[in-house]
């Protein structure tokens, strides 16, 4: 199948998260039965469905004020699902605002089928967000790390936006900053959306094959995981 298209949103870690999570839906590394936890605000569930035989369960936790359909309102510490439950889990944009991730980690271990899949996404030079809860950010190796740690394999990390992307975002932060103290930018925000227009139609595919040796700059990390098959070994 196909690459999907790049969506363009004002926010580009957004819009390379989302091309992440879509394009694991098209080549089936996400599949099956989907829990999406903690996924009220961004769900996927639409593109999810379009592809026969897959199904979506989303949580979110207790407090949230999301206006779309949530299944299961929940702690992500506690699933309250039963083991070998589901054949892949999303984690988007959800481990920097938990208290315990390695906890999360765990739970989404157990809750896989073997062989399931794990597809996380997370911020790492990004701006704090829904704060008081955002609490951590996430090197690549560290990801490497967690993951192993609650007992996934075949952990791959790929990284959302080089120096061009984190430069971007960090210009459109200090352009809102420079508005909220009332400055006048007349054109300096169409312009800026413009340039990340660009960047995400011209440079966004390129910039994901950057290897971190030739650019150790990262707007966030996705991450894909496997809990090991029945008979391979395990920690």
């Amino acid at each position: 199948m196909n690459a999907p298209r790049l969506p363009f949103h004002k926010d580009i870690s957004r819009s390379l998260t989302d091309y992440h999570v879509r394009l694991a839906i098209n080549d089936r590394t996400v599949r099956g039965l989907v829990l999406n936890v903690s996924g009220g605000s961004q769900t996927y569930a639409e593109e999810v469905r379009r592809i026969p035989g897959n199904r979506m369960v989303v949580t979110d936790w207790l407090s949230s004020q999301t206006s779309n359909r949530v299944d299961v309102f929940c702690d992500a510490h506690v699933l309250p699902f039963g083991n070998d439950a589901v054949d892949s889990v999303l984690l988007t944009e959800v481990l920097e605002h938990l208290a315990d991730p390695r906890q999360a980690l765990r739970e989404a271990f157990r809750v896989l089928k073997q062989g399931g899949a794990l597809l996380v996404t997370t911020p790492f030079l990004y701006q704090a967000h829904q704060r008081p809860f955002d609490f951590f950010r996430f090197t690549y190796d560290g990801l490497i790390l967690i993951a192993t740690e609650a007992g996934f394999r075949d952990v791959s990390v790929a990284r959302r936006g080089e120096s061009f992307a984190v430069g971007l975002n960090a210009l459109r932060s200090f352009v809102q900053q420079l508005q909220l103290r009332r400055y006048r930018l007349p054109g300096v925000p169409r312009m800026l959306q413009f340039a990340e227009r660009v960047y995400i139609r011209r440079f966004a595919h390129r910039s994901l094959a950057v290897p971190l040796s030739r650019d150790p700059m990262a707007l966030g990390y996705t991450v894909v995981a496997r809990k090991p098959a029945s008979g391979a070994s395990q920690p």
